[in-house]
C-alpha cells in the first residue's frame, strides 16, 4: 500500500469513527422510544429500582456514548494536529494507530459504565426511578450533567486545538517555500482537517443547544 493510499485510509477511518459514535448515541434515543412504547402497553408499575434501569439498552448507549461522542472529536483533533505538525512521520504510521485512535474514546468511557453499574447495584432495592428510566432522573444525582460536561469539555478543547492546526495549515499551504509538487497533497490535508473541524463544531453546538 502506498503512502498516499494509507493516508487516505486514515482519514476515512476518522470520518467513520465520528459518524459511528454519533449513530450509537442516537440509538440510545431510539432504544428509549421502543422501551417506553412497551411500557405504555405492558407496564403497570410507576417506579423501577436503579439496577433495572441501568440494565436497559438505552442506558448502555447513553452512559458510554455521551462522553465518547465528545472524546472522539478530541482524539480526531489531536490526530489532525499531529498530521499537520509532523506530516512526514504521520505518513509512516499504520492502520493500527488509526484503530487505537478510534477505539480510545470507547475504552475511556467504559469506567463510567462500570462505576455507574456498581452504584446502581448497591442501591438496587430502592424503587425510586420513574419507569421511563430517563438518564436525567436516574440513579445518581447529576449523572446526566457529568456525562454531558465531559462531552462539552472535549468538544471545546477540540475546537481550541484548531487554533494551532489552522496556523500549521497556513504554513503548509500559503508560504511560497512549499514545493508546487506537493500542492495536491496539501489540498487533501486541508480538506480532511477542515472536515474534522466541522465534526468538532457540530458536536459542540449539539451539546450547547440540545
Amino acid at each position: 500500500m502506498t503512502n498516499k493510499n494509507l493516508r487516505k485510509e486514515k482519514v476515512i477511518v476518522i470520518y467513520l469513527a465520528n459518524i459511528l459514535y454519533d449513530a450509537f448515541f442516537t440509538l440510545g434515543f431510539v432504544s428509549a422510544g421502543i422501551f417506553r412504547l412497551n411500557l405504555h402497553y405492558n407496564e403497570s408499575n410507576i417506579f423501577y429500582n436503579p439496577w433495572i434501569c441501568f440494565n436497559t439498552v438505552q442506558a448502555y448507549f447513553w452512559i458510554i456514548f455521551t462522553p465518547a461522542t465528545g472524546l472522539i472529536v478530541l482524539t480526531s483533533a489531536l490526530d489532525r494536529l499531529i498530521s499537520v505538525t509532523y506530516p512526514l512521520k504521520y505518513r509512516c504510521w499504520n492502520k493500527r494507530y488509526m484503530i487505537c485512535i478510534s477505539l480510545l474514546p470507547f475504552v475511556l468511557s467504559i469506567p463510567f459504565w462500570v462505576f455507574i453499574g456498581i452504584q446502581s447495584y448497591t442501591i438496587g432495592d430502592q424503587y425510586k426511578v420513574p419507569v421511563s428510566c430517563n438518564i436525567l432522573n436516574g440513579d445518581m444525582p447529576g449523572l446526566s450533567y457529568h456525562l454531558r460536561s465531559i462531552r462539552l469539555a472535549s468538544s471545546f478543547i477540540a475546537i481550541l486545538l484548531y487554533l494551532p492546526i489552522l496556523y500549521k495549515i497556513y504554513e503548509l499551504t500559503m508560504k511560497t517555500s512549499i514545493p508546487k509538487t506537493n500542492t495536491s497533497e496539501q489540498k487533501k490535508l486541508l480538506r480532511s482537517t477542515l472536515t474534522i473541524g466541522l465534526f468538532a463544531a457540530n458536536e459542540l453546538m449539539s451539546v450547547l443547544y440540545a
